[in-house]
């Protein structure tokens, strides 16, 4: 295919270059002005002809300017051919273009991930990080002004060598603000937690959409309604023009909530919504597939910030944690022997129990966070529009097998620790109750805290709970019976470890995508 950006000089292609802010041949290294530069008929201003390549793993669609083909598709790491159309589509009022090149990302990704033990093998090295492309991503400028004069009563609070002294003044604020852009962006395949994560932008750099920025870079279509972040972006502002006009005023301050209430109530009367534009923001995008997941790593080309999932590699994780074992166990015996003390069998109960509900509960708190990623709770721009978003939300947040699961392990938690309990009333025998209780209130705090995520992670993390709760109940006369039972206890305790890392695991990345607008589905993601 010939190139869009022809070299005026030798017919090579043309790239933009961030470190040089110009385009830059890849045969002469030649390098022109980009915005005296004029490239062929198919790209202006106005209208851009682009090949629009659909990934038919995730329905992901992915445009190219002057590229032969892709190789993969940057949401799902989908590696099969991408099914190719022809697109002409209208361009975005604004670009942002990059700043960071190929080289300074890696570096920095290189640099944000040193000393981060457990790596997966492969996932961020050389070979991998070179994958990582350039792609400039839809986003909604909403445009505010405000012409307005607001007045609160301030205080101002200073101390002399005898006094404390507060002054009382009404302050009259002339808020007068021409153009306040809020950033949004407008892709269903950027995860808006992830994205206000790589903010701020430098707005001040934004400048008039000219294509010749876009040589050399994958492009995204804006694929959500215009009006879905509008409530955000207002409330947005008139929180940024609230601190403005409270603490900005000769040392006076609005300490009082009425007040504040008053300066939000003339702001939101005076702010008014002049325009929405389209831009397009730079990003570069790596992504690993992780067994039946994929892993992003997403840089900001404006300043570097860096968002990268990292999971957890269980080989290496469990052979340091076998290492720090050993060495534990044996200055715990070293020590009770030097020291001649002695463990109480029952008392294990106790640890044991305290080890499972804490394995539970942080394994609640994960798989409540991997179903809210998961099911984009708080992602609203993969819904599309609002009227989506509120069938979809409400659909999401309903889950009957979930609040029945939910209720019967929290029966039987109660009464289990209802039979201790009286056990320990009946005997006298305190050993290792305070231990046990503490884990039963880890156990139920799991329970609430998984919500409607997986209870996966509960299930296992409660049958260790419930071995150590029934070895101390059923007071077993001899300790080698108490020591068998916490020996599966153990194996228990081991095997939620090891779920507790698969949980983090599907936490730290991201299921593979299905864009519903764009021929995926919820029921299929």
């Amino acid at each position: 295919m010939a190139t869009r950006f022809p070299c005026p000089n030798c017919g090579g292609q043309l790239r933009y270059s961030p470190e040089k802010a110009q385009l830059s041949c890849t045969s002469c290294n030649s390098l022109f002005d980009v915005e005296e530069y004029k490239p062929d008929d198919g790209i202006g201003v106005d209208n851009v002809n682009t090949n629009v390549f659909i990934c038919p793993t995730c329905g992901g669609e992915i445009q190219l300017i002057d590229n032969d083909g892709m190789a993969f598709c940057p949401f799902c790491g989908n590696q099969a051919t991408m099914q190719e159309n022809f697109s002409s589509k209208g361009t975005p009022k604004f670009i942002l273009p990059f700043t960071y090149s190929k080289k300074d990302v890696k570096n920095q990704l290189s640099e944000y991930t040193k000393g981060i033990h457990f790596i997966p093998d492969g996932l961020l090295e050389q070979d991998n990080i070179d994958k990582i492309v350039s792609m400039y991503v839809p986003y909604y400028l909403y445009n505010y002004q405000i012409d307005k004069t607001i007045t609160y009563d301030g205080v101002k609070s200073y101390s002399t060598t005898d006094y404390y002294i507060t002054d009382k003044a009404e302050i009259t604020v002339g808020m007068r603000v021409g153009s306040m852009m809020v950033p949004y962006d407008a892709s269903q395949g950027l995860d808006d937690s992830i994205a206000c994560l790589l903010e701020p932008f430098p707005m001040h750099n934004l400048k008039t959409f000219n294509p010749n920025y876009l040589a050399g870079a994958f492009v995204e279509n804006s694929s959500v309604d215009l009006d879905l972040y509008e409530e955000e972006a207002s409330n947005l502002v008139v929180d940024k023009l609230i601190q403005k006009a409270s603490f900005e005023n000769h040392g006076f301050k609005c300490d009082y909530f009425e007040e504040i209430d008053k300066i939000r109530g003339q702001i939101e009367n005076g702010v008014k919504e002049t325009d929405i534009h389209g831009a397009y923001f730079p990003f570069y995008f790596l992504t690993s597939k992780c067994k039946d997941r994929v892993s992003y790593s997403i840089i900001n080309g404006t300043n570097g910030t860096v968002y990268t999932d990292i999971p957890i590699d269980k080989r290496k994780l469990f052979t340091v944690s076998l290492v720090v074992s050993i060495v534990t166990f044996i200055v715990l015996i070293g020590f009770s022997y030097l020291a001649n003390i002695s463990y109480q069998a029952k008392g294990l109960c106790g640890i044991s129990a305290f080890i499972s509900g804490f394995i539970s509960m942080f394994g609640g708190y994960l798989a409540n966070s991997t179903y809210k990623k998961d099911n984009h709770i708080e992602d609203k721009g993969f819904f599309v529009s609002k009227r989506k978003f509120h069938i979809d939300f409400k659909k999401i947040c309903v889950n009957l097998y979930s609040i029945i699961t939910t209720c019967i392990l929290l029966g039987l938690v109660i009464g289990i620790t209802g039979l201790v309990i009286d056990r320990v009333r009946t005997t006298y025998d305190y050993t290792g109750i305070f231990s046990f209780m503490a884990g039963t209130g880890f156990m139920i705090i799991a329970i609430f805290l998984a919500g409607f995520g997986s209870k996966r992670t509960i299930f296992v993390g409660f049958l260790g709970w419930a071995m150590a709760a029934f070895t101390r109940w059923l007071d077993f006369p001899e300790d080698i019976f108490y020591y068998g039972a916490l020996s599966i206890s153990a194996i228990v305790i081991f095997v939620s470890i090891n779920e507790i890392v698969d949980q983090y695991n599907r936490f730290s990345t991201h299921r593979l995508p299905q864009f519903a607008k764009k021929g995926g589905g919820l029921e299929n993601a």
